[in-house]
């Protein structure tokens, strides 16, 4: 019995050696694209509706060696943007406010790929007297304890006169501040006849594939003095908890 157990060893041993020999030389270094934005240009650009804009270049290089950059554009829903003739488009049309992203990649010699990105926000904001539109931050807490801040980025659109359609009845609490994807946010639709008042209405809505019927309980109006901003706080309820949410008026 015990010979057998020195040859079982023996044999494992040998066979262990084996894959080792297998594998010797294959594993390498591969260096990724170093992208490098020209012109001082930024992450992160804001415009006003209408402002021109020209995407700025960017670079990329592997060992000091220039690599091929592609470009690609999309709007909030992830959609490439395309033009009037429906073919694909770099340019952005500064007159439909929204998130717009600039992915840039590039393939290294190894095959590898990986790039990045710059976020160009056109801003349509009210005034706070006769609309609350526009792009905003979210800080959300839930059941009394703040879990999420500056969630980027919740949209109210005026669909028609004193109303509005929400992107996150929750202050993106799921889908953003989670990361569970826009499946997970719950669109809202508030009716607001006169904002100095504060009186708002709504239907119950879900949020997306967890369902439920979301109540708002209280949607405050707060218009910045001076350089504050203004600022919006929404209670909902939904799934017996309670979320507050701030929304900040990116500006």
């Amino acid at each position: 019995m015990k010979n057998i157990f020195l040859y079982m060893v023996l044999s494992l041993a040998f066979i262990a050696c084996d894959k080792d020999n297998d594998t010797e030389g294959i594993s390498s270094i591969t260096s990724y694209g170093n992208f490098v934005m020209e012109d001082e240009g930024e992450a992160e650009v804001k415009l006003g509706l209408g402002d021109s804009y020209t995407d700025k270049p960017v670079t990329a290089t592997e060992e000091g060696m220039p690599l091929t950059v592609t470009v690609k554009l999309t709007d909030a829903n992830g959609d490439e943007v395309v033009d009037e003739d429906k073919k694909i488009s770099l340019n952005i049309d500064t007159t439909i406010p929204g998130v717009y992203t600039y992915t840039y990649s590039a393939e290294n010699s190894d095959g590898y790929s990986n790039s990045i990105s710059r976020r160009v926000l056109v801003l349509d904001n009210g005034d706070f007297k006769s609309s609350i539109k526009g792009l905003y931050t979210s800080t959300v807490a839930r059941g009394g304890k703040v879990e999420h801040t500056d969630l980027s980025y919740i949209s109210i659109v005026e669909k028609s006169a004193g109303v509005y359609d929400i992107t996150c009845g929750l202050g993106g609490y799921y889908g953003l501040g989670r990361n569970y994807g826009d499946n997970y946010l719950a669109p809202a639709t508030i009716t607001m006849s006169d904002i100095s008042t504060g009186e708002y209405s709504y239907i119950p809505f879900p949020v997306g594939l967890f369902g439920g019927a979301t109540k708002i309980t209280s949607f405050e109006v707060i218009k910045g003095e001076d350089d504050e901003p203004n600022i919006i706080k929404m209670v909902a309820e939904v799934f017996g908890s309670v979320f507050e949410s701030t929304l900040t008026q990116v500006n």
